[in-house]
């Protein structure tokens, strides 16, 4: 289960690169069946500055969809 977690928090700190949001570190909890139950998404505070919140609300409403998930499962930290 761990590997499992840890190719999701990397495919999700791709898919953040590729929306210009610099993740520092992703964290995803999930539970032994690998459903996730919370996404935890830190960004890079040197450059947050560039970052609008429409980025936020876009990615994190994408981390939604992608993986069936209630908004307030899904957190981004700057």
């Amino acid at each position: 289960m761990q590997q499992y977690t840890e190719q999701l928090e990397e495919q999700i700190k791709k898919q953040a690169g590729q929306h210009a949001l610099p993740a520092d570190e992703v964290t995803v909890k999930a539970d032994a069946k690998g459903v996730i139950h919370k996404i935890e998404l830190h960004l890079e505070t040197e450059e947050t500055s560039k970052v609008t919140k429409e980025q936020l609300r876009q990615f994190k409403n994408q981390l939604c969809s992608q993986y069936k998930l209630q908004k307030e499962q899904v957190e981004i930290w700057i």
